[in-house]
């Protein structure tokens, strides 16, 4: 194993040259994280920690990102106590952030607990007669509450490229602990400009800022009989329940946006520090099923977009809702599914460099779950995950356990 010197930072200053800078989340997590498991490393070069506040260019993660807006160019990186380093691994053979790195463990699939059903679908006639449709799983804890909102529609078109119609999002509220009910009788976050079939809030994915809940969704718009459209629009809610559009964040037919071309879902939303986060999915193009990631200084200022890659530099797949944990002050947990017979996959990334992730470092089978988001609650100590099987919504609790209590 060669000093981490030669790869491009100086273990003794800290300070990383422009050569490191381009490789930023190529394998900095594995190398920051812990050791890669690759057999051919067989020795260790240690390095004491250091910080390095760089002015940087178009070469840093957020910079290189699409960008159509501005973002400060300051970033503080700080190198970890023990820096493994392989001179005989390549940077795409490097697997990740190391489990170890964050406080909080990912669950493994024998330590879910199913509590049971906590909505059917609507009867006939009803807006969630049909519970598919879209990718609207997504659930946010506001003061002591909780709020789940989900897909519906009301009817299906058996000519012509058969579907539901009429996709909106509607919500349940409750408590874990206890049960959850249904918020009227209507949908909470509609969409039909043309009043077309397929048209309709299709995707979403939901954050809390204060006491306020904001949503993205897909907005499934109609453009001829044979072709639809959609951008990812924002609506917001002092309470969650009157969700109201305040407009176009990520735009379909915008150059500067990745994967733009037809249509676009969010999948799920975060903030770290001043940042918002939007992970999302496009379709219609050739980027189809490949994780993209938004980014910007406020939830209605999205001004950066990248597809997210793996450890050796491929497109993540991914169809379908999403959920997030974070495990550690610079990890995440995303919980990720490609598609309603596929096993949900956790990946881990840092915040910082958001359009790299890990390998999968757990995998839960399918079984029932069609769909489902991950919730962590540090507060109630539980992981939940809330799943759409056959007609129904369910919940699966895990206990939060430290990394260490394995």
């Amino acid at each position: 194993c060669t000093p981490l010197i030669d790869r491009g930072v100086d273990v003794l200053s800290g300070r990383v040259s422009p050569q490191m800078l381009r490789h930023v989340g190529d394998y900095d997590h594995s190398v920051r994280r812990g050791a890669t498991s690759d057999p051919r490393c067989s020795s260790i070069r240690r390095a004491p920690a250091k910080e390095a506040n760089l002015k940087i260019g178009a070469t840093t993660p957020r910079a290189a990102m699409s960008s159509h807006g501005s973002l400060a160019r300051t970033l503080t990186w700080s190198l970890p106590p023990l820096i493994l380093i392989c001179s005989s691994c390549s940077a795409q053979e490097a697997q990740g952030p190391a489990l170890g790195a964050g406080e909080i463990r990912i669950p493994e699939p024998v330590e879910w607990v199913d509590r049971g059903r906590l909505l059917e679908a609507g009867p006939q006639g009803a807006w969630d007669f049909f519970l598919w449709g879209g990718f609207t799983v997504t659930a946010v804890r506001l003061q002591e509450e909780y709020l789940l909102y989900y897909q519906g529609s009301p009817s299906y078109r058996e000519e012509f490229d058969p579907t539901v119609c009429g996709r909106s999002i509607g919500l349940a509220h409750g408590d874990p602990a206890g049960s959850f009910q249904k918020y009227g009788d209507a949908p909470v976050l509609t969409w039909s400009p043309n009043e077309g079939c397929e048209e309709g809030a299709v995707a979403g994915a939901a954050l809390v800022l204060g006491n306020e809940v904001f949503m993205y969704y897909g907005a499934n718009t109609l453009e001829s009989r044979t072709r639809v459209s959609a951008d990812i629009r924002l609506a917001q809610s002092e309470d969650g329940r009157g969700l109201r559009d305040v407009g176009v964040v990520l735009a379909h037919d915008d150059d500067d946006v990745w994967g733009h071309g037809d249509e676009l879902f969010p999948l799920l939303a975060f903030t770290d520090g001043p940042s918002t986060l939007v992970y999302y999915v496009p379709n219609g193009t050739r980027f189809t099923r490949h994780l993209g990631v938004a980014i910007g200084t406020a939830p209605d200022r999205l001004t950066q977009s990248r597809r997210v890659l793996d450890p050796r530099g491929r497109p993540v797949p991914v169809w379908g809702p999403a959920g997030w944990g974070r495990v550690g002050p610079d990890l995440v947990a995303l919980f990720l599914k490609n598609g309603p017979e596929a096993d949900l996959e956790v990946r881990l990334v840092d915040p910082s460099v958001p359009h790299r992730v890990s390998a999968p470092v757990e995998v839960y089978p399918s079984d029932e779950i069609r769909q489902a988001t991950v919730v962590l609650d540090r507060d109630l100590g539980e992981w939940l995950m809330f799943y759409r099987g056959d007609g129904f919504y369910g919940l699966k609790t895990a206990a939060v356990r430290p990394v260490e209590d394995r």
